[in-house]
């Protein structure tokens, strides 16, 4: 079998850590957690999982933020890392819709528009208090 040619493209610098991704996520994720259940309607089995998606593609956007304002980008890794962090913020801008409007399902009486606002406006208080505790 012929060896491959192809090498896999190694950066110069490790990625960057935004402090320690343990913390940081529970940071994130309890400050939603705690928004959450202080709303009606608290569901652990949907909200849950739309809670750990932000937390976690949280963090990978600020890694690749890092990136994108370092000097040591060259323009393959820019390119990229601009992909991946445009799709963190659809992913995270997702996952607060999909809160609301599952809130909404289990809430009668607020429209779906106004529901998905209140949670959004609420998340992202949360989540920018969450951050500025570092």
């Amino acid at each position: 079998m012929p060896k491959s040619t192809i090498k896999p493209h190694t950066a110069t610098n490790p990625v960057p850590s935004v402090g320690n991704d343990a913390l940081e996520y529970s940071r994130i994720r309890n400050e939603l957690y705690g928004l959450l259940k202080t709303m009606d309607g608290y569901e652990p089995v949907v909200d849950n999982y739309y809670v750990d998606l932000i937390a976690k593609s949280r963090i990978a956007s600020k890694k690749a933020g890092i990136i994108l304002n370092s000097k040591a980008a060259t323009e393959f890794t820019f390119s990229r890392v601009a992909d991946a962090h445009a799709k963190y913020a659809k992913i995270i801008d997702e996952a607060y819709d999909r809160l609301g409007i599952s809130r909404r399902a289990r809430l009668t009486g607020q429209e779906k528009t106004e529901t998905a606002a209140v949670v959004t406006n609420s998340l992202l208080e949360a989540l920018r208090i969450a951050e500025s505790d570092q």
